[in-house]
């Protein structure tokens, strides 16, 4: 494609086709900057400060180089595989991308791409133009002349952040090539250029240039000058420029000259640049100068071989202050600081400031860390965790990868209360975190401080110590009252205003620093020739002047003494007040005072620790084992906080896991464990005035001397969805001890199994002022349950004994299943996904045996609480399946959640009397003079308990789930009951269905990524995923597979809070079905109004039992791909069956490889022996039906082979008679009637 230039009239123009002329706008915007200084030239011109004689709207001294008002733009266009032939006529070989020929356009944000000319420009060509180029990329252009990628001929241009590389040339000017023509390169790169002559980058024969900022590097040609050629006079100013890595290949007789830079005749000025690392095959590998006088100011000329400057012939260079020219360079590298850039000189100077050191970098082109930082031990920003704290600003987040990190300082970590999020980037497969901070039984691990940022002082007057709820910064820097003013403006805030003597000396005995002779600045200020005034307008009415202030003393710069000082270190008990000038507080000019910056609200969010590991932290004569809190209102998220210890006799040694003092954290699933205090608090301790709020955190087997698990004194306690359990003290509060004052409210909270030498085994409140208690279950602590009175918010249950759980032990004749009670007036549907909730069910007694069991250890020794209200007692798993066969009223069709029958008789004790009208669910009641029995209930809200069960096995290791949740074997930190590691599938395994239970020896593994997006996993990567272990997707092609899976593995599904997950089931494109692996469709099972026509695939949903029974239905989901969101949940389950049997011995090659008789190497799933080529398996076709097998079968059996690793999906296997579509070996009227419905 060829661009040229067209004569058009004033305004912006955007190309539209190659056909249409270009539209025209009437506005006229004048932007061009030529002189570089930052300021457009039409208003230097209106103004004077610019001469414009000739009235052209460019600056004279800007010559030819001109705009105008009249030019043409071009935007956003890519012009590649251009050609210029030179097939005949003046500049047809010039320009393969683009030919200016006496035109002035702009050109803006364009991609030039393997262009080429026969003769110069290979990108563009310029000849007698004056063009603008910002911001384009010319790559990979080719020139049978000069300028691979530009070439300019008596012409004057911009170029601005353009990037030319990969560009070469014939001749001269790899990358550019400029020829008596006047260019201005600022921030350009030039890179990987390369020439067949001289000027691998950049070749100037009697031309003027000025290069800014730009990156000359990698670049390579024949003879001289690989990176910069100046040749003929050319003149040219060079700027912070960066000419690296350049190469003189190779040479002829006489060799090149000059690796990095050559000049010839010519004298270009070189101010704060580094020419490094060049390379020539002959003389001068950082500058060889012939017949030439090239200058240096401030530039670096290093590294280079086989040497750094080289006078050929002539007067050689000028030295003219501040250069280096050595052998050896200096290590290189460059200074982030609050993520901006900076050329520092050396590594300790940038350490010194907090910054991040980059060595062997340059600013131009290197992004400084900033919003997101990186921890990890290789390949991120820091190693350290501390370093990227103190290098981070206000608002960033740390992000640390997996591995254990430790420090020499007190503190593994010290952070700031507000402004930062420092967050652990992975969990196991137990959801514990795998970022690590580890004390090493030598120091703590966290410790927040007061301090609000980098360079400041944070803190809060609040409202409940009589304050005004305001915040107050103190900033170190030396500033004037006009610079602080701004800075408190442009932080959210306002300078100081002390209205009340309370607030004067709450400033004055907060701590802060005081040392002479720096006082602070405040918000006062005496406009000229009126009173004093507040910078906030507040009135001035109270002063606290110091001694015989104001006095009006000490004018400086113009300025009176018409500005507020407040001089902690003056006068410290009262901190009295001066007037000053607004530069320094006295006569002396080195008494610049801080800034006070008041604000209104917070101005930094508190900062968030998330996803850490907290371990083995050790402070002795101290306080706060695991973390120290002693400022502001930091969250902790998906925290561990366990093995950490304090110790102390008087005073310190409190809070083994956690101490705050006078401030107000928050925990969020957090696990506060085996901590150990040797006074106060072994999991967390909240002192002076704090406030601490939990949700969905456990604290269990701390141990302290008083408050095992939790201590307040003269603090607050919020609790919600918290288990505060197995914690110890010696003296008072097992669970929590409220010590002095303080309020508690508790919420869904389980306080059970803690012990006290003393009182309150799991909760002493008697010196509380309030305690709120609603819902909780406080029970099975030692000596007592609660010391102190508390307000019932009601739900609660406290009781010597506990509602469960309890294990019917398989020693003691059981299932080992485990049950408990829990309270709650609810529907009895309510209740049944209460218990699916936390991974059980509604208790099931499906034997004599068990409900025996049940009712004499369960029910009996709690009758009295169970069933105080007027009998009515527990909901049970029990309901009446309105379609079962035996179904009648109001005895028949009962059945229990789990699929097994009910029928009353026996042991079974039933009230089935329909009492209120037909009722189908069950629970256990006892009426007076009656046994307990089974009653039918309906879904009004009227038993005050409900009993779970749980069974799952979801790991498949004979030992019930949740037994394993409770003592530590499996983690589950969500609380769903679930572990896990079984959320996540790694614990979970395969089961078969055995062909001696009626099965057929295939084996199945239920799936489930919880870690995509929303959209879940789609059908095509479900199935990919299960053929990549060997198997495919599930094809339940009979009713009595569908019910082994029913039992099998939909527990797992209904445990995993999901009821949709993949089958096998694909379209077969003529509007019906087929098995991804080949087997028949011919049986199906949907489900209620399925197949709906919302998809093309299927999925499985689980029913473990309710109003329509238990059951395995198929809903007809999946658009494109077979992509599906379920409400709110993605659907991320399916299931694997592995049928194969490559090596023919009648058993699945899966369950052989999981014994251990066949190998599997590479973890595909196909034993190592059938990936022989002899024993794989493809799609074979036989009389129109399709069946896995090996090639060689596949040819006895008079079959068609589809290939090795071909599935019966991908087959297409033919009819043996196209027109039977029916299947029943004749051609019909049914035939022709499916046809004519399809």
């Amino acid at each position: 494609m060829e661009i040229v230039s067209r004569e058009v009239s004033g305004g912006a123009y955007f190309w539209q086709d190659e056909d249409e002329e270009l539209e025209q706008r009437f506005v006229i915007e004048w932007s061009a900057d030529c002189n570089g200084d930052g300021i457009v030239d039409y208003g230097q011109i209106l103004d004077g400060s610019l001469v414009d004689a000739d009235g052209d709207g460019v600056p004279d001294i800007c010559g030819r180089m001109q705009v105008g008002a009249e030019v043409a733009v071009i935007e956003g266009f890519t012009i590649v595989n251009g050609y210029a032939d030179g097939g005949g006529g003046d500049g047809i070989g010039d320009g393969g991308g683009m030919l200016i020929d006496g035109a002035s356009p702009i050109i803006r944000d364009c991609v030039f791409e393997s262009n080429e000319a026969f003769d110069e420009g290979g990108g563009l060509y310029v000849m007698d133009g004056a063009p603008q180029v910002i911001d384009c990329d010319f790559g990979n252009g080719q020139a049978g002349s000069k300028g691979g990628g530009i070439s300019l001929v008596r012409s004057a241009a911009l170029l601005q952040g353009c990037d030319v590389h990969g560009n070469a040339s014939d001749y001269n000017g790899g990358g550019l090539h400029l020829h008596e023509s006047e260019a201005l390169l600022d921030g350009c790169f030039i890179r990987n250029n390369q020439a067949g002559d001289d000027g691998g980058g950049l070749l100037l024969f009697e031309s003027v240039a000025t290069l800014s900022s730009c990156e000359v590097s990698g670049n390579t040609c024949e003879y001289d000058g690989a990176g910069i050629a100046f040749v003929s006079n050319s003149d040219a100013s060079v700027s912070d420029c960066i000419i690296t890595g350049n190469t003189i290949a190779s040479a002829g007789e006489g060799g090149g000259w000059g690796g990095g830079l050559y000049c010839l005749y010519s004298s270009p000025h070189f101010t704060g640049c580094t020419a490094s690392g060049n390379t020539s095959n002959t003389v001068g590998g950082g500058l060889a100068s012939h017949w030439s006088n090239p200058s240096f100011v401030d530039s670096i000329v290093c590294g280079n071989i086989p040497d750094q400057l080289h006078n050929v012939d002539g007067d050689g260079w000028g030295d003219n202050g501040g250069n280096l020219f050595v052998e050896s360079c200096p290590v290189a590298g460059v200074c982030c600081i609050a993520g901006v850039c900076t050329d520092l000189p050396y590594d300790d100077d940038c350490s010194s400031v907090g910054g991040l050191w980059l060595e062997d970098s340059v600013c131009s082109g290197t992004t400084c860390p900033s919003g997101t930082i990186t921890v990890c031990a290789s390949g991120c920003d820091f190693a350290d965790i501390q370093a990227a704290v103190d290098y981070a600003s206000p608002g960033e987040v740390i992000e640390i990868g997996d591995g254990v990190y430790t420090s020499t300082a007190d503190s593994v970590v010290t952070l700031p209360a507000y402004g930062l999020t420092l967050r652990g980037t992975s969990f196991d497969v137990d959801g514990v975190p795998t970022t690590v901070l580890d004390g090493e039984g030598v120091r703590r691990g966290i410790s927040i401080q007061s301090s609000g940022g980098l360079d400041s002082i944070l803190f809060e007057w609040a409202i409940a110590d009589g304050g005004n709820g305001h915040w107050y910064e103190v900033v170190e820097d030396e500033l004037s009252w006009f610079q602080a003013s701004d800075l408190a403006a442009l932080r959210g805030g306002y300078l100081v205003t002390i209205t009340s003597s309370g607030e004067n000396q709450m400033l004055c005995s907060a701590g802060l620093p005081s040392n002479q002779p720096r006082p602070y600045w405040a918000g006062g200020h005496q406009p000229s020739g009126t009173n004093w005034v507040w910078v906030t307008g507040e009135s001035w009415s109270y002063t606290n002047w110091d001694g015989i202030e104001p006095t009006n003393c000490c004018s400086y710069g113009g300025y009176n003494a018409d500005f507020l000082c407040w001089r902690p270190w003056q006068n410290v008990a009262t901190c009295g007040w001066s007037d000053s000038n607004p530069f320094h507080c006295s006569d002396e000019p080195s008494c610049t005072p801080r800034t006070l910056i008041e604000y209104d609200t917070p101005p930094l969010a508190p900062t968030v620790i998330e996803g850490l590991l907290i371990r083995n932290g050790f402070v002795s004569e101290g306080d706060g084992g695991g973390v120290l809190i002693g400022a502001g209102s930091p969250s902790f998220i998906d925290c561990h906080i366990i093995d950490n210890q304090v110790t102390g006799i008087s005073g310190p040694g409190n809070g083994g896991g956690v101490y705050c003092d006078g401030s107000s954290p928050s925990f969020t699933n957090c696990v506060i464990s085996s901590n150990v205090a040797q006074r106060w608090g072994g999991g967390v301790a909240l002192f002076s005035g704090a406030s601490g709020t939990f949700d969905g955190c456990r604290i269990d087997s701390n141990t302290a001397d008083n408050g095992g698990g939790f201590m307040l004194v003269s603090s607050d306690l919020s609790m919600t969805s918290c288990s505060v359990e197995g914690n110890a003290a010696s003296d008072d509060g097992g669970g929590v001890l409220f010590e002095s004052g303080g309020d508690g409210s508790f919420t869904d909270c389980r306080i059970q199994g803690n012990s006290a030498g003393d009182s309150g085994g799991g909760l002493d409140c008697q010196a509380a002022n309030s305690m709120l208690l609603t819902g909780c279950t406080i029970c099975g602590n030692v000596s007592e349950q609660v010391a102190g009175s508390w307000t019932d918010g009601s739900g609660n249950l406290i009781s010597e004994q506990c509602f469960g759980p309890w294990q019917w032990r398989v020693e003691d004749g059981g299932n080992g299943h485990w049950y408990a009670f829990e309270t709650g007036l609810i529907p009895w549907s309510d209740a049944r996904v209460a218990a699916m909730q936390v991974g059980g069910h509604l208790a099931c007694m499906e034997t004599e045996t068990e409900w025996i069991w049940v009712r004499d250890e369960l029910v009996e020794p709690l009758s009295d609480t169970l069933f105080a209200v007027g009998g009515w007692g527990v909901c049970i798993g029990g309901y009446q399946d309105l379609d079962s066969p035996d179904y009648s009223e109001p005895y028949g069709g009962w059945t229990w959640l789990t699929g097994a029958p009910f029928a009353c008789g026996g042991e079974f004790d039933c009230n089935m009397e329909n009492f209120t009208g037909n009722q189908h669910k069950m629970s256990l009641v006892r009426n007076a003079g009656y046994p307990i029995q089974f009653n039918d209930i309906d879904e009004v809200p009227d038993q005050p308990y409900y009993m779970i069960e749980w069974s799952a096995d979801c790991n498949g290791d004979g030992i019930v789930d949740y037994g394993q949740i409770l003592d530590g074997t499996l983690l589950d930190d969500d609380g769903d009951g679930v572990p896990d590691c079984c959320q996540y599938t790694e614990c979970v395994t395969a089961v078969q269905w055995r062909i001696e239970d009626g099965g057929n020896g295939n084996w199945y593994l239920y799936n489930w990524d919880q870690t995509t997006g929303p959209e879940g996993v789609c059908w095509s990567e479900a199935r990919a995923r299960s053929l990549a272990t060997g198997g495919d997707l599930v094809a339940v092609s009979t009713p009595e597979e569908s019910d082994f899976l029913l039992h099998a593995l939909c527990p797992i599904a209904g445990a995993a809070n999901g009821n949709l997950g993949w089958l096998g089931l694909m379209p077969d494109g003529s509007g019906s079905y087929l098995w991804s692996n080949g087997e028949p469709f011919d049986w199906e099972f949907w489900g209620d109004g399925q197949p709906s026509g919302d998809g093309s695939y299927a999925a499985f949903g689980c029913d473990l039992g309710g109003s329509g029974g238990s059951s395995m239905s198929w809903n007809d989901i999946g658009g494109s791909g077979g992509c599906h969101t379920s409400g709110s949940l993605p659907l991320a389950f399916w299931i694997t069956e592995y049928f194969a049997d490559c090596n023919g011995d009648g058993i699945v090659d899966y369950g052989q490889i999981l014994d251990g008789e066949l190998t599997d190497c590479d973890g595909n799933g196909v034993p190592d022996i059938c990936e022989l080529e002899e024993f794989k398996m493809g799609a074979c076709c036989i009389a129109g039906t399709c069946v896995l097998t090996t090639a060689i079968s596949c040819f006895d059996s008079q079959g068609a082979f589809a290939g090795n690793d071909i599935g019966c999906a991908d087959a297409n296997c033919p009819s043996p008679c196209p027109g039977d579509i029916d299947g029943d070996g004749q051609v019909g009227i049914v035939d022709i009637l499916v046809v004519i419905d399809r």
